[in-house]
C-alpha cells in the first residue's frame, strides 16, 4: 500500500490505499489482486488467496509455494498507474 500511496503522491497515505482496495466492488477492472506484501508475501484478497493466486499465474506472473505462504518476487508484478 505504501508503494501505492507513494505513486499517486501521497506517501503518507498507505492505510487509506488499503481501506480503498479492500472495499473495491471490481476486482478485474481494478486489479487489486497485484497488491503484495512489500517482502513479495501475499496478503488478503477478497476474493480469497487461491483466486489471487490464481488470476496472477493467469498473467505470467511466478508465483512461489502454495496458498497461504505464496510469495512473489515484487519487481515482477505488473503495476499500470
Amino acid at each position: 500500500y505504501g508503494e501505492i500511496a507513494r505513486a499517486v503522491g501521497k506517501p503518507d497515505q498507505a492505510r487509506a490505499v488499503g481501506q480503498a482496495v479492500g472495499a473495491n466492488p471490481i476486482l478485474i477492472v481494478v486489479p487489486c489482486h497485484r497488491v503484495i506484501a512489500s517482502d513479495g508475501r501475499l496478503t488478503g484478497f477478497s476474493g480469497g488467496l487461491r483466486r489471487k493466486v490464481a488470476l496472477l499465474r493467469m498473467e505470467g506472473v511466478e508465483v512461489e509455494g502454495a496458498s497461504p505462504n505464496s510469495r512473489v518476487h515484487p519487481e515482477v508484478i505488473p503495476l499500470d498507474l
